[in-house]
């Protein structure tokens, strides 16, 4: 089979075109380069503030005295069905007594009594969603559990600038999605889990 001959001229010609075309292209303005450089950024800058905004906060979601809560997943380090609870006598009304979770004691709050909602009955059974924590053992009874919702940041300050003039100190803010977040590091400091010299009070790990 014959093979047809290469032209020489033609090829050179072509890349003397492209180098060419590239050789101008190359030669640009400072300005230009600068404009270029300028719309770079703007483009990496506006990248950057979507992924922000986009970032998400997941939320667990429950009902407490007929309301709905919410709180960070982040904060939960368990969900058990109601367990038996042992009261300890002497102990604050907020407390509903403690349980024990694979040789583990974890005290257990009245979510109902720390918010002032109507209380729940004590033969109710709901959920125990223990949280986490560096000191405390400890755990809050739900009466049902809803979805977890995830929140951008946008949602999340919003809400936190919407707190309800009668609402609970541990409340931290309203949400657009009709629940409360609540503010764990104010039940957290509550004074009932902690004696004078800022030790737990019986819960600690």
């Amino acid at each position: 089979m014959k093979q047809d001959k290469i032209n020489w001229e033609e090829v050179k010609s072509k890349i003397q075109k492209a180098q060419s075309s590239f050789e101008k292209n190359s030669n640009l303005s400072e300005d230009r380069v600068k404009a270029i450089y300028q719309k770079r950024a703007e483009q990496l800058l506006k990248r950057s503030s979507l992924r922000k905004i986009s970032n998400k906060r997941d939320i667990l979601c429950f009902v407490v005295g007929s309301e709905t809560y919410g709180i960070e997943i982040e904060a939960v380090a368990e969900i058990l069905p109601m367990k038996d609870v042992v009261q300890v006598p002497g102990s604050a009304k907020e407390f509903l007594g403690v349980v024990q979770v694979r040789g583990e004691v974890k005290a257990i709050l009245k979510l109902d009594v720390l918010l002032g909602l109507p209380e729940i009955s004590a033969n109710f059974r709901g959920f125990l969603v223990l949280l986490r924590h560096p000191k405390l053992a400890l755990g809050m009874r739900v009466e049902s559990l809803g979805s977890v919702i995830s929140l951008d940041e946008l949602e999340w300050a919003l809400a936190e600038k919407s707190i309800p003039a009668n609402a609970s100190p541990y409340v931290k803010g309203v949400c657009l999605h009709k629940f409360c977040l609540l503010n764990l590091e104010r039940i957290f400091e509550n004074h009932i889990l902690w004696d004078k010299d800022q030790e737990t009070r019986g819960v600690i790990k």
